[in-house]
């Protein structure tokens, strides 16, 4: 399985969603929708993706988009190539109010927190930039 391939097609099933509302998220989750999208690439490889959608944390909370994608060849059958974002709540109702302060579109994409993200704060910790805020 060509992981840059793969990643790059998780990528853009998971942008699909990302632009999605709070709201029609948060249904999916109440739902407990699972979408199983087949992908064909570039190369002719065929993958099999799913995406789940759940409270990150607490009922009617945040909500995670997790999605997985495989060959279901070898081992990634068993362990597939996974990422995932956080769409905030609390975080989108902000963002809108500051929009309407500064004159900005309102319907902008909400804020995301990319599972890719919490990955490069946690090795910036680790090199001791605890105290560097990031996004």
């Amino acid at each position: 399985m060509d992981t840059k391939e793969t990643r790059s097609i998780l990528a853009e099933h998971l942008a699909r969603y990302r632009s999605r509302s709070y709201a029609e998220l948060a249904a999916w989750v109440r739902d407990g929708r699972i979408d199983t999208p087949e992908a064909i690439a570039p190369s002719g490889n065929r993958y099999q993706i799913e995406l789940q959608f759940f409270w990150d944390d607490e009922p009617n909370g945040d909500v995670r988009v997790s999605g997985s994608i495989s060959d279901s060849r070898g081992i990634r059958a068993f362990l597939p190539l996974t990422d995932s974002f956080i769409l905030s709540r609390q975080r989108l109702s902000k963002d809108r109010e500051r929009n309407k302060y500064f004159g900005l579109a309102i319907n902008e994409p909400a804020v995301v927190y990319s599972s890719q993200m919490k990955l490069k704060k946690n090795s910036l910790r680790k090199r001791g930039a605890g105290n560097l805020r990031l996004g």
